[in-house]
């Protein structure tokens, strides 16, 4: 799992891609926003290619707990088109974890 907080923005999102980029591969990866102050589009970029990236390796990216105003934006721009969004953790491990069960997959909870 993969906690963030503060701001993704133009000066975090490569981290962040780099951070998605070396879990391991066909890995089912949750991604904890609920401490997301702000989001712009290189951060929404981050989120949307990374999870293109894990789906093409067989994994599945899931985004959980957007305060609100995060969580409208990603409605704004249709986030859940490219990515998989829960409203909240506990439902976002069920999501990753299904995924598991599905594809003989490895679950990344730390």
């Amino acid at each position: 799992m993969v906690t963030l907080s503060g701001d993704l923005e133009t000066s975090t999102a490569e981290e962040l891609r780099a951070l998605l980029a070396g879990q391991a591969p066909g890995a089912s990866i949750v991604v904890d926003v609920s401490g997301l102050d702000f989001i712009d589009s290189s951060g929404l970029n981050a989120l949307a290619v990374s999870a293109r990236a894990v789906r093409e390796a067989t994994g599945l990216l899931v985004v959980a707990g957007a305060p609100e105003q995060i969580a409208r934006v990603f409605e704004i721009v249709h986030l859940s088109e490219s990515v998989s969004v829960q409203p909240s953790l506990a439902e976002a491990l069920n999501v990753a974890r299904q995924n598991v069960v599905e594809s003989g997959q490895v679950l990344d909870e730390h």
